[in-house]
């Protein structure tokens, strides 16, 4: 099959941070988009469009958290040494992994890597919290930073001799690991349990995207607590149940939020019409390290409310 590539190349690192437009690049539907960076051409950030679809666990050929493809997004060429922030945005949460020229690799705690990065060839991944696919745009730009420290080279890969740098420390999390949940009609009433709350503040995560429903408050995980993989169009009823102030957040798959604070008592329900798609659910807290167990229930039973729900 014959490789479908993306060259680009920059005058200056420095340039990259001027105030131009973003020039948008398609990524081709086989194989990863190829990227040069180097002294001979036009001023960036450089934005990748493209599509994401995440079916191989990233723990174990990358050793980072999330779902990758089983090729790269990216082929990045460095001509010479870099500081570069690469971001991703979709309308699930992703992250950024990047493999080094030494087999080495470097996992964003959220949509943003940065790193002073040496010359050489890397392999770009968008990871998703969950299995599936989901556009991305992947955004480019100077960033002088020192980078992350990269964690064991992938199976397979040796890196050269150097000193042994300290482990990435995990960030702390109240909640529970992504749980992917599948609907499909008819659609039962589930129950899933787990603890709700963490230390990202909602307003902050969201940024300047919209709010479909409600007001949104509280604090949540970096991940979601949940994955909702809808395969039918269908209106759910999100109810949660906690003995402390719990918030219901859902982010759709344009990126709007839809969320829930105090519908019954202290406990959020959401009643979102959902098309067929994925979408991510954080059960936040209302303060900061407050969170407590939770039970959420996921149907289309109108009677259900948080008092049918078990403890």
């Amino acid at each position: 099959m014959r490789a479908v590539a993306i060259f680009i190349s920059i005058w200056s690192v420095a340039s990259l941070g001027a105030a131009q437009p973003a020039p948008i690049h398609t990524a081709p539907t086989t194989g990863p988009a190829r990227m040069t960076l180097g002294p001979n051409s036009g001023q960036g950030p450089f934005v990748l469009r493209g599509q994401a679809t995440a079916t191989d666990d990233a723990r174990g050929r990358l050793r980072c958290g999330g779902f990758v493809a089983s090729t790269p997004q990216m082929t990045l060429n460095l001509e010479s040494q870099a500081g570069l922030r690469l971001v991703s945005d979709s309308p699930v949460p992703s992250r950024v992994i990047v493999r080094r020229p030494d087999g080495a690799t470097m996992c964003s705690d959220d949509r943003t890597l940065a790193g002073d990065l040496p010359a050489g060839e890397y392999a770009v991944w968008i990871a998703l919290a969950a299995p599936g696919t989901t556009p991305y745009r992947l955004t480019i730009s100077s960033q002088q930073l020192v980078a992350p420290a990269p964690v064991a080279p992938a199976a397979g890969r040796t890196a050269p001799n150097r000193s042994a740098a300290p482990p990435p420390v995990a960030p702390s999390r109240t909640g529970d690991v992504t749980e992917v949940i599948s609907l499909s009609n008819p659609l039962t009433t589930q129950t899933f349990r787990g603890r709700s709350g963490g230390s990202e503040d909602v307003s902050r995560r969201m940024g300047e995207r919209t709010v479909q429903h409600g007001t949104c408050a509280g604090f949540v995980t970096t991940d979601p607590n949940y994955v909702l993989r809808v395969r039918d169009p269908m209106r759910v009823r999100l109810v949660v149940r906690s003995h402390h102030n719990a918030t219901l957040v859902l982010q759709d798959q344009a990126g709007h939020y839809h969320c829930a604070d105090d519908t019954v008592g202290m406990h959020p329900i959401l009643e979102p019409q959902l098309a067929a798609g994925s979408y991510a659910v954080w059960i936040g807290s209302a303060r900061r390290g407050d969170g407590a167990r939770y039970t959420l229930g996921v149907t289309q039973d109108s009677g259900v409310t948080p008092r049918s729900l078990p403890r």
